[in-house]
């Protein structure tokens, strides 16, 4: 990965470890091909989203877990 990605994906917030795991997700749905129709692209863009968004939701679960006092 250049330098200019890492630098653009850092001002966006997305840790580059999740980017490349975000990357290595959308090439296995594409099966490793690199030519896609648009509409497949918008339907794995979605997928991705929404992988991510469980991904931000178990993390936050975790951390709940851990720092939530027994009762």
């Amino acid at each position: 990965m250049t330098q200019w990605c890492v630098n653009s994906f850092q001002v966006g917030g997305l840790p580059l470890v999740e980017l490349n795991h975000l990357e290595l997700q959308f090439l296995l749905l594409n099966d490793f091909r690199l030519s896609v129709p648009v509409e497949e692209l918008d339907a794995y863009g979605t997928m991705l989203v929404e992988f991510y968004a469980r991904e931000v939701i178990t993390q936050q679960e975790g951390i709940y877990m851990h720092t939530s006092a027994p009762t």
